[in-house]
């Protein structure tokens, strides 16, 4: 049963990158609205947000169950890998909408295309790593998943402050 899961978790990544790029498409392309506001922000925001508090909330809990309490399993490394994906999705599909917004009202580049650009790094070599994509590239991929990592958890706050008004 377990290798069953395992040999259809390169399709359902692939069909979740799918769907995230296809959100995204669509996102940008305006084929649904995402600026409808829900208290002072937009659908965008809060899809942006939850991505965010998704990022913020799972990866040190994945860290903490896998170094402090040694708990290293097919399933939490599938939660790691499938809830951080879908993050992205969220985050992937903020971005997208502040790109299509009007050019007098368009976003300001500073530190969310550092963290998309930080993000999109994290995805791609935890997903190489993950499905053994360069093997022979395995322990530069887990460095750079690592440190791109830390610099998540810099940057993150940085561009809520900041975009928010409080710095």
């Amino acid at each position: 049963m377990a290798q069953n899961r395992k040999s259809i978790q390169p399709a359902a990544a692939a069909l979740l990158g799918g769907v995230i790029l296809l959100a995204v498409i669509g996102t940008y392309s305006g084929w649904w609205k995402v600026n409808i506001i829900i208290g002072e922000f937009t659908l965008a925001h809060w899809i942006g947000w939850i991505g965010g508090a998704v990022i913020a909330v799972f990866v040190p809990l994945y860290s903490l169950l896998k170094r402090v309490f040694k708990i290293q399993s097919f399933a939490t490394l599938s939660f790691h890998v499938f809830s951080n994906l879908t993050a992205f999705g969220l985050v992937a599909v903020h971005f997208a909408y502040q790109l299509s917004r009007p050019a007098g009202f368009g976003p300001d580049w500073g530190t969310g295309l550092g963290l998309l650009t930080v993000v999109s790094g994290i995805v791609l070599t935890g997903i190489v790593q993950r499905f053994g994509l360069a093997p022979r590239h395995y322990r530069k991929l887990r460095r750079a998943h690592i440190v791109l990592g830390i610099t998540l958890v810099l940057l993150l706050p940085l561009h809520i402050l900041k975009n928010t008004g409080v710095i």
